[in-house]
């Protein structure tokens, strides 16, 4: 908190434009407004016809749930300090005493849904009822553009007393953070700190982990040694990725009005396009067909309306590789308490 509080507001990245894209194609959509690929957010990024398939399903999850149904909602967690923030999305089922709290991501880092920022956005819409209205609180997360073994909607729930007691670790957290001599501790939650680049901490960090050691030795690691190793890579990595986008922002920004030595800036180009935009025109220029017929996505078809038991029948996700994800704590346990077959 001490080091962000000064600091100028930072320019959006391309993946934080785009996720604030996808949460207002999806807010329009919940509100009934029409939106369709080609309509431009106000901070220029241009919604396609990918988004619009993705969107439309969460869209249509979120109201399968029944209840009251908000989008993009401002919540307030508590005061003292100050923890605020708008959620994707809240669904209050009061009947069975359900509170749902979706949040939307668009990018392609997993999340999971013992995220921070849920707990925080639960326990602020959660103070919002009367006592014994709701009874658990379902946090999770729907992320339709990243591969995950639990699919692309992962969720976990609590009571309100289990929900209260994760917010009052962060409450205590920020409660610290706010003190004039807090210690800036490293970690992955690096990547998302605009003092990223003045944090000494983090820089101290990154040049203990690239420490050069010389030696003669050799063997293979043991699968132990192995998991141990991946655990510290991992861990490594994103610290080192942190300590970079921050480093790389701070130089782009610089850079307009300053010499950065041994490094240059090359302009990025998107997607060539026409200047002529008449099909008819094209084809008398080029002498080539330039119009195209393509079958729809599945999704497409459902919004259509194609029976989506039957779509099912004749669609598939391709597994395009293999990845190495770590086991979390159930995967462990089901590895000791499932009976071997007879």
């Amino acid at each position: 908190m001490r080091f962000t509080e000064h600091l100028p507001l930072q320019p959006a990245t391309d993946p934080a434009r785009e996720g604030t894209c996808a949460a207002w194609v999806a807010e329009r959509m919940i509100n009934g407004e029409t939106v369709q690929a080609g309509d431009a957010h106000e901070n220029g990024w241009i919604v396609d016809d990918q988004m619009i398939d993705h969107i439309s399903e969460y869209v249509e999850l979120v109201k399968s749930f029944g209840g009251i149904l908000e989008a993009e909602k401002f919540v307030t967690a508590s005061t003292n300090p100050l923890i605020e923030g708008t959620l994707d999305a809240s669904v209050a089922n009061q009947t069975d005493g359900t509170l749902r709290i979706i949040d939307l991501k668009y990018g392609r880092r997993i999340v999971e849904p013992t995220a921070k920022q849920l707990v925080c956005y639960g326990w602020g819409e959660y103070l919002k009822y009367p006592p014994g209205t709701i009874d658990h609180i379902e946090l999770g997360i729907y992320q339709p553009r990243a591969f995950h073994r639990d699919g692309i909607h992962r969720t976990r729930t609590l009571t309100p007393e289990q929900l209260h007691a994760e917010f009052l670790k962060l409450w205590q957290s920020a409660v610290e953070s706010e003190k004039p001599d807090s210690l800036a501790t490293p970690g992955t939650h690096c990547r998302d700190c605009d003092a990223a680049t003045s944090c000494e901490a983090l820089a101290h960090t990154a040049y203990n982990l690239a420490e050069t050691v010389t030696s003669r030795d050799q063997r293979d690691m043991t699968p132990l040694e192995l998991s141990r190793e991946l655990d510290f890579i991992d861990e490594a990595e994103k610290i080192i990725k942190a300590r970079f986008d921050a480093v790389k922002a701070e130089a782009i920004a610089r850079g307009k009005t300053e010499n950065i030595p041994h490094w240059k800036f090359e302009p990025t180009t998107g997607n060539r396009a026409f200047t002529e935009k008449n099909g008819v025109t094209l084809h008398a220029l080029t002498g080539v067909n330039p119009w195209k017929s393509a079958i729809v996505t599945p999704a497409e078809l459902e919004r259509r309306g194609a029976d989506k038991e039957l779509v099912k029948t004749i669609t598939h996700r391709a597994t395009t590789g293999m990845k190495l994800v770590r086991m979390d704590s159930d995967e462990l346990a089901k590895l000791f308490t499932t009976k071997p077959e007879k």
